[in-house]
């Protein structure tokens, strides 16, 4: 099983049904196998004063490796009370690698700007972009956006990415399944050697990508993930106990769309008893 950062768990490769999610390709001439799973985003954001709407990559990579420092310089910016751009980048990680090579060529955004301010964490990078600082720009997982306090989420505007000839995209879940919007990529499990036909692995997999799945996928709100296409959707309500714990619980005709789908799954030979 390959790690995150790229080394070998030799204990965990011996078992021959371990998984690794993960949106990173691996280099050429690995023996490990990918399955697509899902996709995942990032979103680029200003501060709401800022009049622009949407920006190109090749703008995007002059600003974060600084070769422009003042929002004049961006074509669709003809406002001089901006003045000079403001990084904000979120902690190292995955993000930060991400963005990289999808818009550095592999170099991340810390090692290719000198001069830029690292938030605590990406909300509070979020929160700092909102608050007053009109030059700012940044970069965040999706899902973030939708865990903002709303006065804070009210004052970012979410910019629009134009990719290499293409129109500018929005980072709408169509627009990512689709490939249309730049800042995005798949998530893929790995798998430790082939998958044989009808084993446990072989199954999991199977379920990921069906329609119940991709609505699982779409649930692991931390991590902002995009299904590889429309997922089933469910929409759990609320009910506290008598005890005081909560629990999660379909609505009645929420409960009949989950048994037409299992039995659309079970008809396709997808669930074995």
């Amino acid at each position: 099983l390959l790690t995150s950062e790229g080394r070998l768990d030799s204990q965990a490769a011996r078992r021959p049904s371990n998984v690794l999610i993960t949106t990173r390709r691996l280099p050429p001439g690995h023996r490990y196998h990918a399955h697509a799973v899902g996709h995942q985003a990032l979103a680029v954001v200003v501060n709401e004063a800022n009049p622009l709407t949407g920006i190109s990559q090749h703008d995007l990579r002059r600003i974060f490796e600084q070769s422009v420092r003042d929002w004049r310089e961006i074509d669709g910016i003809d406002d001089n009370s901006l003045g000079p751009i403001q990084l904000f980048l979120p902690p190292p990680g995955w993000q930060t690698a991400m963005f990289g090579d999808l818009v550095l060529d592999g170099t991340r955004p810390e090692q290719a700007a000198r001069s830029f301010t690292v938030a605590i964490n990406v909300k509070a990078m979020a929160e700092a972009i909102s608050t007053g600082r009109i030059g700012a720009i940044g970069f965040l997982p999706l899902e973030t956006l939708a865990q903002l306090h709303p006065d804070a989420r009210a004052r970012l505007r979410v910019l629009a990415i134009r990719g290499r000839d293409s129109q500018a995209q929005e980072p709408t879940p169509s627009a990512i399944r689709s490939g249309r919007y730049p800042l995005s990529r798949l998530l893929y499990a790995y798998t430790d050697g082939p998958v044989a036909a009808g084993s446990a692995t072989a199954r999991l997999l199977e379920f990921w990508q069906s329609r119940l799945g991709q609505d699982v996928v779409e649930r692991f709100d931390r991590f902002g993930y995009v299904g590889l296409h429309e997922p089933a959707r469910f929409t759990p309500q609320r009910q506290a106990l008598p005890d005081g714990r909560t629990q999660w619980m379909l609505p009645r005709a929420e409960q009949q769309r989950l048994a037409d789908e299992l039995e659309r799954y079970i008809a396709a030979d997808r669930i074995r008893p």
